[in-house]
């Protein structure tokens, strides 16, 4: 396996300050709307409480970090195995796209300081799409994890650790797969919900499996760039 070696040259490149002026907007935007509220800066309501962020995180970013799964699904289910050194950076690439993912869902939330609830069973709502979704990507971000952690543990030579874990991960791999296939077909039966608004062609029905497609589509295509 090929070891890591760092690029050299100015992190000040062009891209890089593009991105840091738009991280810049994006925390002051952020700040209205722990200030201000989410209306403030979305120019949503109750009768329309989902804005296009919802839908761009939720259906694309979402779906941008499916590396992990979806080459999961080609070298361990496909067996594949000669996209194996690809499958770390995928990790990575999903640990970091589902934590962003939470952060926002979190930032998306109303009463943003009852975020807990969603864990404390006695104030689930079992008939939710949203509570499965939740749970799902909770547990998918915690598995990613454990996933990454043999990285972790080779780098501070924690072999013991990094022995016992590897005669387990298998479990969390199975699991790595399982999460995101409920959850993304989850949310594609969240336009049986919106009813009218969503467009004809988009129509609920046919949607529920359409998450996981545009999710392992999207993810491949995340690892080839």
């Amino acid at each position: 396996m090929s070891h890591a070696k760092p690029l050299g040259g100015s992190i000040f490149t062009p891209a890089f300050i593009l991105c840091l002026v738009l991280f810049v907007i994006g925390m002051y935007f952020l700040g209205v709307r722990f200030t201000d509220g989410m209306g403030a800066v979305a120019n949503i309501n109750g009768g329309f409480p989902w804005g296009i962020w919802v839908v761009y995180d939720v259906v694309i970013g979402t779906a941008l970090a499916c590396g992990g799964y979806a080459l999961a699904i080609t070298i361990y289910i496909f067996n594949k195995g000669q996209y194996h050194p690809l499958m770390r950076a995928a990790l990575l690439a999903s640990l970091l796209g589902y934590a962003l993912g939470g952060v926002g869902a979190f930032i998306d939330m109303g009463r943003y300081w009852q975020f807990y609830n969603l864990l404390l069973p006695w104030h689930m709502n079992f008939n939710a799409v949203m509570l499965e979704v939740g749970l799902c990507v909770t547990t998918y971000i915690l598995v990613l994890v454990i996933e990454f952690a043999p990285a972790f543990l080779e780098r501070i030579g924690a072999h013991s650790v990094l022995k016992i874990l590897n005669k387990v991960l298998f479990l969390f791999i199975a699991l790595g797969i399982l999460l995101p296939t409920m959850h993304q077909s989850s949310l594609g039966s969240f336009l049986i919900a919106m009813g009218y608004k969503v467009a004809p062609l988009a129509d609920g029905t046919f949607s529920t499996p359409s998450g996981v497609t545009d999710s392992s589509d999207n993810g491949l295509f995340h690892c080839d760039f």
